[in-house]
């Protein structure tokens, strides 16, 4: 009998989990270094997603971290920019609540050196 409830219940009250494959993405991909992310994703799930190390004290979802970085509930379109070089942009907000956020990674550091400057430790001249 808890079989039958267990799989009828969900569809009667529209009961979701993490395994429902219809849910809505969260995370959206728009171009090389940048995402659209739904507002109440968790920075754990966007950290593990994207190799990401975004943090809070105070607050477990990206809207937490834009709201933090202002101080202040942010206005539509409002950047932000993390001290990681994570630029932020507030993308839609309904009844003080952030709808999603454009999150785009910083250029990559080139740490090669340049072709032309010889290595340590050679004579050249």
């Amino acid at each position: 009998m808890a079989g039958i409830f267990g799989s009828v219940l969900p569809d009667i009250f529209w009961i979701r989990d993490e395994y429902d494959a219809d849910e809505e993405e969260l995370i959206q991909e728009k171009g090389e270094r940048t995402w659209l992310v739904e507002g109440s994703m968790k920075l754990d799930d966007i950290n593990d997603e994207l190799g990401t190390d975004l943090d809070s004290e105070d607050y477990d979802s990206i809207s937490g971290i834009v709201i933090e970085s202002l101080n202040r509930l942010p206005e539509d379109n409002e950047e932000v920019t993390l001290e990681n070089g994570i630029c932020l942009k507030v993308q839609g907000i309904t009844q003080n609540r952030i709808k999603k956020v454009l999150l785009t990674l910083p250029e990559p550091k080139n740490v090669e050196e340049p072709a032309d400057k010889p290595a340590e430790g050679t004579d050249e001249k």
